[in-house]
């Protein structure tokens, strides 16, 4: 029923005049809206629905840990099918639980970078030992894996420590890691010589260092000027 604009009083639906008090009524005038079969904007329940940033990383350890077992089953069922037995699939399989490792402990320690560590140190050697036992025999870890892999986490434990003990943090870091990278560098060919060579010498390496030293420490010596007020300008008289 519509409404008099004058007196408010309910007409029918087709009058164009108040039978009241004959005022004129326009088409609509006073009605309710007419009802849509449709709403203008479908609602999905998931519009609202935000996810935490703990509960994005369980949905995505959840979607790739489903991922690694099925590869891992379909790397032993053909494994099993072709040679009747465990063979060469033993290689992937210890790949496949070092990655989920590598990417499922950064995601539950989230925020806890030496608890991480602390975790995939160890698992980076046992997954080297395991690749190197599979055959049955130790060839290469004692020599060659162990060394390199306890350089290089050794490099990334110190280069962490310097830059978490720095007060102000920004070229210095930049510093931090190159004089980290001289230092593998320098160390992956001392260990490479003594296994395949039976001596010691540098020779890439000792390239790296005579570059990468002295750009580390230049870029020490502008982060502790920039940090002591001094301006770039006067810094390079400009």
């Amino acid at each position: 029923m519509a409404l008099c604009p004058n007196c408010k009083v309910e007409v029918g639906g087709s009058a164009r005049h108040c039978p009241l008090c004959h005022a004129a009524i326009e088409a609509g005038e006073g009605s309710p809206a007419p009802h849509r079969a449709y709403p203008e904007h479908i609602l999905d329940p998931e519009d609202g629905d935000t996810l935490t940033p703990r509960e994005k990383r369980t949905v995505f350890l959840e979607l790739f840990t489903a991922c690694s077992l099925i590869a891992a089953i379909v790397v032993l069922a053909i494994n099993a099918l072709v040679d009747g037995r465990l063979t060469w699939a033993l290689y992937p399989l210890a790949s496949f639980s070092y990655l989920w490792l590598a990417v499922g402990i950064p995601t539950i320690l989230s925020g806890r970078p030496w608890l991480i560590f602390s975790v995939l140190g160890p698992s980076s050697l046992a997954f080297l030992l395991a690749l190197d036992a599979i055959d049955g025999s130790l060839d290469w870890f004692p020599s060659l894996g162990l060394p390199l892999a306890l350089i290089f986490e050794g490099i990334v434990v110190g280069c962490g420590v310097l830059s978490s003990i720095s007060k102000r943090k920004g070229i210095n870091v930049i510093a931090i890691v190159l004089a980290g990278v001289v230092l593998a560098s320098i160390g992956l060919e001392t260990v490479l010589n003594l296994n395949f060579q039976g001596r010691l010498f540098l020779t890439w390496s000792a390239i790296v260092l005579v570059a990468g030293l002295p750009s580390a420490g230049f870029l020490f010596y502008v982060h502790y000027r920039i940090v002591n007020r001094a301006s770039l300008r006067k810094l390079f008289h400009l």
